[in-house]
């Protein structure tokens, strides 16, 4: 098992702690340079990638979530991510 795969193997439920630590981590260091607040960077990192991943066409198991049938909740969630992001 190489290291990337080893960080990524502890998951709660089908995602990635490490893969979620890195995205917040990320864009909690980009906000100022990006010119938003923190708090609408660290809304805004679920939709964000939900949103690259469709367009470079990744599969994720959060995105089959949100765009397939079922998961009222996971949809909702991001959903009220990006608002919270948009509207602070």
């Amino acid at each position: 098992m190489n290291v990337l795969a080893s960080l990524r193997a502890p998951k709660v439920g089908p995602f990635a702690i490490f893969d979620l630590a890195t995205a917040f981590a990320g864009m909690y260091l980009l906000a100022p340079r990006l010119g938003v607040t923190r708090e609408r960077a660290l809304w805004a990192t679920i939709p964000v990638g939900v949103a690259a991943h469709v367009l470079i066409g990744k599969e994720t198991p959060l995105n089959r979530m949100v765009f397939g049938p079922g998961y009222p909740v996971a949809k909702l969630a991001v959903g009220a991510m990006a608002f919270k992001a948009i509207k602070g």
